[in-house]
């Protein structure tokens, strides 16, 4: 299910206010020219999965993705490319920021076993290959379930 993002012009205001910026993820992409479009997606996490679980953009645009942990069970976190956020409490919400877009990516959260349990997240760029489920990030060994708390 694709998200109901929106797009803004570079320097448009945000109305983020109240919610920590995480950082972008350097990708490959790094090269791709600019659009000058934003496309920025809230994300809840809740019931084991991530609402919606994708977001599509162009070449070129930059994606913002605003987690918000709705799961009174347990915390949350998103992990795309070398971006990651820190884990969420209920109610507490973090913005991942991946810079321009060029390629389509998989996220996850890092939680042992959430990942498994079906908490994914794609990122579709218009005209990139198809996303692979099964791959790793290029960096890191950050999907894997015996990993440990990276904040602890």
């Amino acid at each position: 299910m694709c998200s109901r993002a929106y797009r803004t012009r570079a320097g448009a205001a945000s109305g983020a206010a109240g919610v920590a910026t995480v950082g972008t993820a350097a990708s490959p992409s790094a090269a791709i020219a600019a659009t000058g479009e934003t496309v920025r997606v809230r994300v809840a996490a809740r019931d084991m999965v991530f609402v919606p679980s994708s977001v599509e953009a162009e070449p070129g645009d930059r994606v913002i993705i605003e987690l918000v942990n709705e799961d009174p069970a347990t915390v949350h976190d998103l992990l795309i490319g070398t971006a990651r956020t820190g884990r969420l409490a209920l109610g507490e919400s973090a913005e991942l920021d991946l810079g321009v877009v060029g390629q389509s990516m998989s996220g996850w959260c890092t939680v042992v076993g959430h990942r498994q349990m079906g908490m994914t997240f794609d990122v579709v760029v218009a005209g990139a290959p198809a996303i692979d489920p099964t791959a790793e990030p290029a960096e890191g060994d950050h999907g894997h379930a015996a990993a440990g708390d990276p904040d602890a």
